[in-house]
């Protein structure tokens, strides 16, 4: 078997396991000229992550990356990393934030789709609880006038859920 087949296995395995909580790490979009982190922008339908974690009931958890493979990267099962703190109260002060990823749907995985090219997976699709949460490996640039520019096969992982940016429901924008 493949590297592509066991990664895709492994995401499929997922397939009617119950998530009871998703875990990740936030990205930001850009920094001001302040210094200060910008998380969200109304333009940017994906939440970006540089790593997402669904912790099951009664399984480990499944810890979810990117892997670069020659120029393009594409998404990975790695549950071999350590936990990740999620802090009760998340710290957006820097260009990473740890976190509950709490706008993400929680229940039974009732679907798995892989998208899959020749070397990598560029998607994975979930259904939980009739919603349908979409994971790309891309990353949102911002260009030098200040607008966003999705560039898929890239270094992080994308989320959408039900085909829109997912909204936060502990986190409100000064």
């Amino acid at each position: 078997m493949s590297w592509l087949e066991t990664q895709t296995n492994l995401f499929k395995s997922l397939q009617g396991k119950t998530v009871k909580r998703w875990v990740g790490i936030e990205m930001a979009l850009r920094e001001t000229d302040d210094g200060i982190p910008e998380y969200r922008h109304p333009t940017v339908c994906y939440l970006q992550l540089s790593r997402l974690d669904a912790e099951l009931k009664d399984e480990p958890t499944a810890r979810i990356v990117t892997s670069q493979d020659n120029d393009i990267f594409g998404l990975i099962r790695y549950d071999q990393l350590a936990d990740l703190p999620a802090n009760e109260h998340e710290d957006r002060s820097g260009y990473y934030c740890p976190r509950e990823v709490s706008e993400l749907p929680i229940g039974k995985i009732d679907e798995v789709s892989v998208v899959g090219l020749t070397q990598v997976i560029s998607e994975v699709h979930f259904r939980i609880d009739g919603m349908h949460v979409t994971l790309y490996a891309g990353e949102i640039y911002e260009d030098r006038e200040l607008n966003y520019d999705v560039r898929f096969l890239d270094e992080c992982v994308l989320v959408q859920v039900d085909g829109a940016r997912p909204e936060a429901l502990s986190f409100s924008p000064d």
